[in-house]
């Protein structure tokens, strides 16, 4: 006869109370909103700046090669550049590519507002805050997207 006590094992109704916190139990809470884990908290915290990210980069080589392309050629001298006759093709590029971008980012600052507006009664530790920063960063973002666009609209060209 042993005197020794047998540990305790969860069973029946005891199964998932709070001590079992990290266990197998929450494995369907990974990828909710106040994870930090979660794709649409990092999409909303990054989702902005990676999409000015591109359109900066990707519209200013457009635009500098057109530029040198036709420098290049000579039409600059005769002024089709400035008219838009020889980077409509790179205007068109760049212009869709920056409608696309903003729109990114705007979905990105939505994304942000949606799990800041989550996590803000909860108090749930930083998801509510990188919620915030993320939709006030991506609408920042979207911001100098469409101020970055605007000298396509105005139609500059190559000076």
């Amino acid at each position: 006869m042993s005197l020794r006590r047998q540990p305790e094992t969860a069973t029946g109704s005891d199964a998932g109370t709070a001590g079992d916190a990290g266990t197998a139990g929450d494995a369907g809470t990974i990828g909710d909103a106040g994870d930090s884990r979660s794709p649409g908290l990092w999409f909303g915290l990054l989702g902005g700046a990676a999409a000015w990210a591109v359109q900066f980069l990707v519209g200013y080589l457009a635009s500098e090669g057109a530029c040198v392309g036709a420098g290049m050629s000579g039409a600059v001298t005769s002024g089709a550049v400035t008219s838009g006759t020889v980077v409509s093709g790179a205007v068109l590029g760049v212009a869709v590519l920056s409608v696309v971008a903003f729109a990114v980012s705007v979905a990105a600052a939505l994304a942000g507002r949606r799990v800041w507006l989550r996590e803000r009664d909860e108090l749930r530790g930083d998801s509510g805050f990188m919620g915030r920063a993320g939709m006030l960063l991506s609408a920042v973002f979207a911001f100098l997207i469409a101020v970055q666009a605007l000298p396509l609209l105005l139609g500059g060209g190559c000076a």
